[in-house]
């Protein structure tokens, strides 16, 4: 709910109330939309470009209510990063978020 995005497709930050440094610990999250417990390990760009991707997927369901059986597996408390993943990168090709969508998954995914 912290990240924007203007009428261009520019991403910014609305709020950082939780922030930290890069490294240093997490102490607050939202838990359940990461694929994993991300408290107390040290901060990663990488846990805001997930969360922001699932956010992402989330707007883009004509029943937004679907995530919880779309994403998460055998009532997890955290969101399946398989099913996000491949989500994502059917929606990489729609003509109206396809862009947006494939920018921040090259963000996520683990480069080869």
């Amino acid at each position: 709910m912290n990240v924007f995005v203007d009428a261009n497709g520019h991403l910014f930050l609305g709020d950082f109330g939780s922030c930290k440094p890069v490294g240093h610990r997490v102490t607050s999250s939202t838990f359940q939309f990461y694929f994993e417990d991300m408290l107390f390990k040290p901060a990663n760009p990488l846990f805001d470009w997930f969360m922001f991707l699932v956010m992402l997927l989330i707007e883009t369901l004509s029943d937004r209510r679907q995530y919880s059986t779309l994403f998460y597996k055998g009532g997890s408390r955290f969101v399946d990063y398989d099913s996000i993943i491949k989500y994502a990168q059917a929606l990489a090709s729609n003509e109206i978020v396809g862009d947006l969508i494939g920018s921040v998954l090259r963000k996520v995914l683990p480069t080869k």
